[in-house]
């Protein structure tokens, strides 16, 4: 009906081949592993609420055996009850070494003879305190790199034997932020670091037959954002300030970050937390999982080509956004 032209044939041969490309994509990600899943064993950490919550129900309900590892007690009894007993909650704190070693000893005890772990998600995180680079302290970056990088690294080492028995795969909670570096810069650096440890740890393990897989969502509306937690964090490190620095930034400048966190949040971070436990499941599950996944609309919209930008052009654009200090031009 409408014959193409020899100039139109190109193009339509083309657009034929990148929509072959895209399903052959989808349906080489899409296959699944021939394992029986009740055979295999998976542990979560941070599933007292949220993403890692959530993964433990999805992968219970799955038919795995699940190590729910959680930092106060009230979640372990609350997941005991809502799932089956292929689930065993731990408690955990990543940033206790023998915290980490007693989990680890607890695992061995209730896994059959001569099995190892599937699969380690490092889902444990917290956001930090908030506030513009000048108002941190050394101890806001060491308490957030404390979860969100050193800790991750003391559980991935010390269950990395049990994953080497079943060749299994270490999943790493890093974020867009972990690429694209913004203000709140502890939650920043400790992601950054998370994914620079990461990324040499598939390097090393490369040969052994365990992979290593990252899971970086763009803004996702959890408890660690909840906004009123951020508005305190944010009075807190402000208050903490010398006087001289609270008068060069100026209350004015605290609120217009209190109103472009509130704007940010409310407008484009992503209400639906299933999306990232769908990630989850696929690096677990996929005969062909990604080496990295960025999660979310404003995760591919928004920050991947923020990264992908010129460095010059980015830090305009950033400058654009961020309120100005009361001081501004002055010297203090």
């Amino acid at each position: 009906m409408f014959p193409l032209s020899v100039s139109d044939a190109p193009l339509a041969y083309t657009f034929a081949c990148i929509v072959v490309a895209i399903v052959f994509n989808w349906w080489y990600r899409s296959r699944k592993l021939n394992i029986r899943y009740g055979d295999e064993y998976v542990l979560i950490t941070g599933c007292d609420s949220g993403f890692g919550r959530m993964a433990a129900v999805r992968f219970d309900k799955l038919g795995f055996n699940v190590f729910a590892a959680c930092y106060s007690r009230k979640p372990m009894m609350e997941l005991s009850c809502e799932c089956s007993t292929r689930l065993s909650p731990l408690l955990l704190d990543v940033t206790n070494e023998e915290s980490v070693e007693a989990a680890l000893a607890s695992v061995k005890k209730r896994l059959p003879p001569n099995k190892g772990i599937w699969a380690v998600i490092n889902n444990a995180g917290v956001m930090g305190t908030v506030g513009a680079c000048e108002w941190l302290k050394k101890k806001h970056y060491k308490d957030t790199l404390n979860v969100n990088a050193l800790g991750m690294i003391s559980v991935t080492k010390a269950f990395l034997p049990l994953l080497r028995q079943c060749q299994g795969r270490v999943v790493v909670m890093v974020s867009a932020l972990g690429r694209f570096a913004m203000t709140p810069a502890a939650y920043s650096v400790s992601k950054f670091c998370a994914e620079g440890w990461a990324n040499c740890l598939r390097h090393d393990l490369w040969d052994l037959g365990v992979s290593v897989h990252l899971v970086a969502p763009g803004g996702y509306r959890t408890n660690i954002t909840d906004g009123t937690l951020l508005v305190k964090s944010m009075d807190k490190a402000f208050d903490e300030l010398d006087d001289d620095i609270k008068t060069f930034y100026g209350e004015q400048f605290k609120t217009e970050m209190y109103d472009l966190m509130t704007v940010t949040r409310n407008g484009i971070w992503g209400k639906n937390l299933e999306e990232v436990v769908d990630v989850y499941v696929h690096a677990v599950t996929s005969r062909h999982p990604k080496t990295r996944y960025v999660v979310g609309l404003n995760g591919n919209l928004i920050f991947r080509p923020l990264w992908m930008l010129p460095t010059r052009l980015t830090d305009f654009l950033m400058g654009m956004s961020v309120p100005q200090p009361a001081g501004l031009g002055q010297v203090i």
